[in-house]
């Protein structure tokens, strides 16, 4: 059934990384987070990450926005949240805010690398003003 918190979370992590339906996984994230109880593989600020990522994908970047930074609330270590975030400040004009987030980010990355990849997005956001595509986790840090 679509009401067991476990099964709302892999239907929409199988609606998204089909990229079928996101307006169905959309639902399926946001009655999982309105439900009395989620399950211990799919925590709520992973909930709110993915939210954040279809609701970039279908280009309502403020409500991405928010949903990043819900769950960055809930899970303020995360370099690859902050880098979501980053890059969707960035996209909305949003240059101090997203580079600020860039270095968040970096700070938190969990090798020189990755460090390095953020450092120089930040700085890059920081000269700046255009709107660029935002970097994926993907692109980044995310495992």
């Amino acid at each position: 059934k679509l009401n067991r918190p476990d099964v709302l979370m892999e239907a929409a992590r199988v609606l998204i990384s089909s990229g079928r339906n996101l307006p169905g996984a959309a639902d399926l994230l946001r009655r999982y987070m309105n439900s009395q109880s989620t399950v211990a593989d799919a925590p709520v600020f992973q909930a709110h990450y993915l939210l954040g990522t279809v609701l970039e994908k279908q280009g309502d970047l403020h409500g991405a926005a928010e949903q990043y930074r819900a769950a960055l609330a809930l899970r303020p270590g995360s370099p690859e949240i902050a880098n979501n975030l980053a890059g969707v400040l960035q996209r909305l004009g949003r240059a101090d805010e997203a580079s600020t987030e860039f270095g968040r980010a970096a700070s938190l990355a969990r090798n020189e690398r990755e460090r390095a990849l953020l450092l120089e997005r930040a700085s890059a956001v920081a000269t700046t003003t255009t709107a660029a595509p935002s970097p994926t986790a993907r692109d980044c840090c995310w495992r």
